[in-house]
C-alpha cells in the first residue's frame, strides 16, 4: 500500500513512469523516419515580431544550455498567428549585450 502511494505520488510530481517513458522513447525513435519531404522555408514574412514571447534559457551548465521560444506573432491566437509548415530558426550567441 505505501509503495503505491509513493509511486502516485512520484507520478503526481512530475515524475516519469515507465509507460510514459516508453511513449516519448517510440516518438523519439520515429524522428529519423519523418523524412526530408517538409522543408523549413528560410525568408518567412511576418506581419509583427515573431518572438513576442521572448527567448527563455535554462539548465546551465558550463558547456551547455537549453534554449526556447516560440514563434508567436498573435500570441493569443489558438495558433500563435503561425501556419503549420517548418520555419528555419537561426540562433546568434554572443558573450555581449548586442
Amino acid at each position: 500500500m505505501i509503495r503505491s502511494s509513493i509511486r502516485d505520488a512520484i507520478r503526481h510530481e512530475g515524475g516519469v513512469s515507465r509507460r510514459l517513458f516508453l511513449a516519448y522513447a517510440t516518438t523519439l525513435s520515429s524522428i529519423p523516419f519523418i523524412g526530408c519531404s517538409t522543408l523549413a522555408r528560410h525568408n518567412p514574412r511576418f506581419s509583427s515580431y515573431p518572438f513576442s514571447l521572448g527567448i527563455a534559457s535554462g539548465d546551465s551548465d558550463s558547456n551547455s544550455v537549453v534554449l526556447w521560444t516560440r514563434l508567436a506573432p498573435k500570441p493569443l491566437d489558438p495558433d500563435g498567428g503561425m501556419s503549420t509548415e517548418p520555419i528555419a530558426v537561426k540562433w546568434q550567441v554572443a558573450e555581449d549585450e548586442t
